[in-house]
Order: structure tokens, then sequence, then C-alpha cells
């Protein structure tokens, strides 16, 4: 099960000098456009800005993004184990391309081959969106902000020995505790699907959620932002989301909402042009300033009841 995340994060040795590091993919963002560009919009204290035009590599990206500083740096190498975790996403990013690219292509036939297809195409989306949201810089920098406590927990309750001392200096890794448990931590964060970590806390919600495969009316596009997965809360007490929006491609979208039979539901339907631009732009709008209401959300998905289901997973 999702498998290509076993790839090798702590033994990967990639130096290569990757300034710029997206947190949002390029094949993604790729996804939206026809000719390379796009035209985004920064969102700010005052709002959202201008308008420009810009490649898919010039956003969603910030300087040496997943690269753990050296606390005590050195004039050759200011970072530990640099370019590991870049490396380790552009191998997953290289399979979550293909199954992206084939649930593009279902969905513009309106279906799916088989049910163990549309199952793995779902997986792997789910696994897309799941990661998403761990490597925004918001979340990711917070994760990784609580290294430098926990590390000097684990020193405090004896952890770190003499010999591991020792064993540290031998690799060039003197008084580098701090960074390595951050280094540590990172990979846990974006790769671990194990032991409750939060990619596993993610991907095991979106899973037991039915999902339909939206298509925008004509004259109406779907648009994305830097952080794509829009969650939607029928009670504010709830520890889990109602639902969740994911924008597939201009004319694409994805649905998920809380599970109706013992079965996952998987299905694709058209969206009716009336309802889109009276309920579901104004909800996913509002959605990014975070005051959406349950009832904008309950009401796309009542309007979705006659859906055709395609698979039952």
């Amino acid at each position: 099960m999702h498998t290509f995340l076993s790839i090798d994060y702590l033994g990967s040795d990639d130096m290569s000098d990757v300034k710029k590091q997206h947190y949002v993919p390029q094949f993604y963002l790729r996804s939206f456009t026809d000719d390379g560009f796009l035209y985004a919009a920064g969102r700010g204290t005052n709002g959202v800005g201008s308008a420009f035009k810009t490649r898919t590599d010039g956003v969603c990206a910030e300087r040496y993004l997943y690269e753990i500083r050296r606390r005590v740096p050195k004039a050759e190498d200011a970072f530990v184990k640099k370019g590991a975790a870049e490396h380790t996403l552009g191998k997953i990013e290289n399979i979550l391309a293909s199954k992206y690219e084939s649930l593009l292509g279902y969905l513009d036939v309106r279906k799916f081959p088989s049910r163990d297809v549309t199952c793995e195409i779902l997986d792997h989306l789910i696994c897309l969106m799941s990661m998403l949201i761990v490597r925004n810089p918001v979340y990711l920098n917070a994760e990784r902000g609580s290294a430098d406590d926990f590390a000097n927990q684990l020193k405090a309750s004896g952890f770190l020995t003499e010999e591991d001392r020792t064993a540290l200096k031998a690799e060039g890794f003197e008084g580098e505790f701090n960074s390595i448990v951050e280094f540590v931590l990172q990979g846990i964060v974006l790769f671990n699907l194990t032991d409750s970590t939060p990619l596993l806390s993610l991907v095991s919600l979106m899973r037991e959620m039915d999902c339909c495969f939206c298509v925008a009316p004509d004259g109406s596009e779907f648009i994305t932002s830097s952080y794509p997965a829009f969650a939607e809360w029928a009670d504010l007490k709830d520890a889990d989301p109602y639902s969740i929006y994911f924008p597939l491609s201009p004319r694409y979208g994805a649905f998920f909402k809380r599970k109706s039979d013992s079965e996952r539901l998987v299905s694709i339907s058209p969206i009716n042009s009336s309802m889109w631009v009276r309920s579901t732009m104004r909800s996913l709008m509002v959605t990014m300033r975070g005051t959406v209401s349950f009832q904008e959300t309950a009401s796309v998905w009542r309007q979705l009841r006659r859906y055709e289901v395609v698979a039952h997973c």
C-alpha cells in the first residue's frame, strides 16, 4: 500500500544545489495550463493582489524549503544531507504524476476501466492531497519548529550516549544532534504512513469518505491555490471535516464527504450551471477566507444526489 513512499529518505544523499523548492508539484500546476503559464494573484493581509502571468515554476516555492540548516554551519556545507527531501519528493512525484494523468484521462471519457483501477487511482489522489497539506510551509515549519525542544528532552533523558557522540563526530555531525532530529522529524511528517503520523491520519480520513468527481459547467472553470485542499466542518466541535474539495484541473474537481454506506462510493457528475454559480462558486471562494457555512456545502451535495456511481471501493 503506497509502496512508492518507501523510497529511502534517510539514505538519500543528493548534493544538488536546488535553491527554489516547490511545495505544490509542477505536474499538478501544469494541469491548469495549456501553454506553461498561469495567471496568479497573491493573498496577503490587505486581501488579494493584482493578477500576474507566470510560469508554473514561478509560484508555490520557497528557497531551501526542505533543507535542514546545521546548528554549527560549515563553510562548505550549511545543511544536513542537502537535497535529500527534494530528491525523495521528486521520485514520488514521478509516480503520482503518471497516476494523475491517467485520472484526468478517465474523467475525459467519464469512465474508469475497472473497480480495481478506480480504487488505485483514488488511493493515489488521496495520497497526493495529503502530501500537499503536510508539505505546505505553514504546516511543515510548525512541525519542524518543535525539533529543538524534542531534541533537548532526549538529551536530558540520557538518550544520547558518549558512544553516540563519538559516532556523530566521526560522521562530521559533532554538535548537530538537534539538526539531525529536525531532519528525521521532517521525514516522518513528509513520508511516514505508520504509527499515527500526520500523513497517515489524513490518508485514513479520506479513505473513509465518498468521492464525487465533478465536471465544471460550460463557461466555468475550477481554480486552485497554494493550499488546494478546502475542508468544511458540519460542526466546529467535530474533529474531522464533513467534506473536502480539491480542484483537479480547470475542467474537473473532486469532492470528498463522509461515507454514506458501508462501502465507499466513487462517482462522476456534471454540475448544474445555476447551482454552480449560486452555491459552489460562492462556497469555494468564501472557503479561502475561512467563513463558509456548512449549509453552502451541504446544498452542493444535495444537488449531486443523482450522480452516476462508477465504483464501490
